[in-house]
Order: structure tokens, then C-alpha cells, then sequence
């Protein structure tokens, strides 16, 4: 029996890091076969296979659909996740990834601390 295991885009995840490089309080951290940042306890944003994953928020995410045609509601387990998007990191220009990823960061920047127990991870390097 095989099984049909995907790793994350490698390079995707590297164009992430890159991207929030510098940022305080981000932790990095590899989860449900994806990889990912979490700032203070709350998810902010991660690569799944070979797509950006991005908590934005319901309000936000109308008017980010707007701007970044292809991004879609965040839906890889069968169930859309409201506030959450998506995108094919092909599909993402640099200055779509460069929006996406600093409105994914604020969004969580507003949400109180997650004092519950977060998956292993470590700091992202100051850059």
C-alpha cells in the first residue's frame, strides 16, 4: 500500500520565511504536513502543499479577493475555513505575496495571545 503523502513546496515556504524575516514574535513551526507562522499562539500563515495559506479575517477577505484574483477561501480539508484564504503560490506575484502576507500578519497582530499549547517550534531568524 502506498500512500499519497505531498510534502509542502520547499521553495514556497522559503519565500515566506524570506518575507516575514525580521518580524518579532514570529515562530515557525511544521504542522499537519505543512509548515507554517504562529505569532503569539495564533496561526498567522503557512504553506500547505503548494499553497499559501493566510488568516485574514472575514472582514478582510472580501475586499483582499478584490486585489489578489486568485485567491480563494481556504478549503483543504473539504470544509471552508471563514476568514482564511489561499493561494497557489504560482498563481501570486510578488507584490500580491508581499500584500497578503503583511495583512495576514496584522490581522492576527489584533488577536489576544493563545496561551494553549502550540506545536514545536522555533523563532524565526532575525534577517
Amino acid at each position: 500500500m502506498e500512500l499519497d503523502i505531498m510534502p509542502f513546496d520547499q521553495a514556497l515556504a522559503d519565500r515566506l520565511t524570506t518575507a516575514l524575516a525580521g518580524k518579532h514574535d514570529l515562530d515557525e513551526t511544521r504542522m499537519f504536513g505543512g509548515f507554517g507562522f504562529m505569532w503569539h499562539g495564533n496561526m498567522c500563515c503557512g504553506v500547505h502543499r503548494g499553497y499559501l495559506m493566510l488568516r485574514l479575517g472575514v472582514a478582510n477577505y472580501d475586499d483582499l479577493t478584490k486585489r489578489c484574483s486568485a485567491l480563494r477561501p481556504m478549503d483543504f480539508t473539504g470544509k471552508v475555513m471563514r476568514g482564511w484564504g489561499m493561494i497557489e503560490g504560482t498563481k501570486c506575484s510578488d507584490e500580491e505575496f508581499e500584500l497578503l502576507t503583511r495583512a495576514s500578519l496584522a490581522f492576527v497582530q489584533t488577536l489576544p495571545e493563545n496561551k494553549a499549547k502550540t506545536p514545536i517550534s522555533r523563532k524565526t531568524p532575525q534577517r
